[in-house]
Formats: structure tokens, C-alpha cells, sequence
């Protein structure tokens, strides 16, 4: 609880869902052994239209203040991806890796070091992307078409969950800093709860 509370006015929402329904967590320890970082994973399978896919959902990663953009997030994203090239390697078969986000840091994070992220940068997304949009918006319970412009946008779905005052001083930074307009193109608004779909594929 206490390190995800600098990110968020209360995180006791967004902890209490995350961790029904996520599986797997990965833990990073500082020096006197305290967790300063975690970060939480789902793997379940996607049905998209008759398929049945296998997929990890990336869920909630937070670190401390303190240790916000030293790396620490990073390395355990790199253990996740770890577990899932073994996993391919030992099935033969790809994961559909996806989360849903409203931070610009994780969004351009995620499309940096995955492969074949949907949406692109700017908003845009193939027809087959557009399909694994609607089985995550399934399996979130979310009709895969009702109140959405756009197959990757799940408006008011964050419930009771809104970033602190500190965290969005740090997503207008990395906004101003990076000129990255998606969330405002496509109508995300954090205020109000809604969420963005990003789905990916493990990098080789």
C-alpha cells in the first residue's frame, strides 16, 4: 500500500483489483531489504473470435518517489519478459502481452522495448490489433464495441482511482517532454477514469 500511495490519492482501488486478478508478482528490494518497487502480472488466455490465444496481462507497477525513473520498474519488466520468451521457447507459441494504461511513461515505455505494440504512437492500429482490442475489452467485462470511438479506449473503467497531485505534475513533464498527444488525440482522460489498451509481443 505504501508504495503505490505517491501515485495515487488512494490506491486501495486499484491494489484490491490488481491483485484479483493478477498472478505472478515481481518484487524489487532496496538496501535493507524493504520492497521499493513491484509489479504485478496475470497469464490467462484471450479468445479472439474463434482462437484462443495466451496472453500475460501486465498489470499495476509502482516504485517509491524516491526511486521513480532509476530503473528499478525497468529491471522488472525485463524479469517478466524473461518468463515469457521461456515460456514461448517451451510451448512454441507466442503471448499476447497487454495492459491498460493512462500513463504516457509506461505507454511509450511499453513501445519502446516490446514488438508489434497496437496501438502505434499515434493512435493507429491494424484490423487483427483492432480483434485483440476487443477480446481484452471482453475480458475486462467491457462490451467489445458499446462507448468506444475507438476499439482501444475503455472509458470510466478505473473506479475509484485517480493519480495524486504529484504523479500528474510527472505525466505533464513527460507529456510536454515528449510531445506525445495520444492520450488527449483519442479522448483519455485519467479524471474521469478512462484507459487506454496497449497489447504487444515479446521482443526477441
Amino acid at each position: 500500500m505504501e508504495v503505490a500511495r505517491p501515485s495515487y490519492q488512494d490506491p486501495t482501488a486499484i491494489l484490491s483489483r490488481e491483485i484479483a486478478d493478477c498472478s505472478r508478482v515481481y518484487l524489487g528490494l532496496d538496501s535493507f531489504g524493504a520492497v521499493s518497487c513491484f509489479y504485478l502480472t496475470g497469464w490467462r488466455p484471450l479468445r479472439v473470435g474463434q482462437e484462443v490465444m495466451p496472453a500475460v496481462h501486465l498489470g499495476l507497477s509502482v516504485t517509491r518517489q524516491v526511486t521513480k525513473n532509476t530503473g528499478q520498474i525497468a529491471a522488472l519488466y525485463h524479469a517478466c519478459l524473461d518468463d515469457t520468451r521461456r515460456w514461448e521457447a517451451q510451448h512454441g507459441r507466442s503471448l499476447v502481452l497487454w495492459c491498460t494504461t493512462a500513463s504516457p511513461t509506461v505507454f511509450l515505455v511499453y513501445s519502446q522495448f516490446l514488438r508489434n505494440t497496437e496501438p502505434r504512437v499515434d493512435g493507429t492500429f491494424t484490423e487483427r490489433g483492432a480483434g485483440i482490442a476487443r477480446a481484452i475489452r471482453a475480458d475486462l467485462g467491457v462490451d467489445p464495441d458499446e462507448g468506444a470511438t475507438h476499439p482501444f479506449v475503455v472509458p470510466n473503467i478505473a473506479t475509484d482511482t485517480l493519480y495524486s497531485d504529484a504523479e500528474r505534475r510527472r505525466v505533464e513533464r513527460v507529456i510536454r517532454k515528449k510531445r506525445f498527444t495520444v492520450f488527449r488525440d483519442l479522448g483519455v482522460d485519467e479524471t474521469r477514469h478512462d484507459r487506454l489498451i496497449l497489447h504487444a509481443s515479446t521482443p526477441t
